[in-house]
């Protein structure tokens, strides 16, 4: 499974909160909703109001 470390920044300070934005961006769209599949849940949101790449 393609999983990932997480990080513990909380944006606490102008540098750890430049970090977690930039961990944000590498965030990928899952291909499907845990919960709902494909079309549906969070992916629906996601694609909508996002830019982030699809795996």
């Amino acid at each position: 499974i393609d999983g990932k470390n997480y990080d513990m920044n909380y944006g606490k300070n102008a540098e750890e909160r430049r970090k977690a934005e930039e961990n944000i961006k590498q965030v990928r769209i899952p291909r499907m909703d845990p919960i709902v599949g494909e079309n549906g849940g969070i992916i629906q949101h996601w694609k909508k109001d996002c830019c982030h790449q699809e795996t």
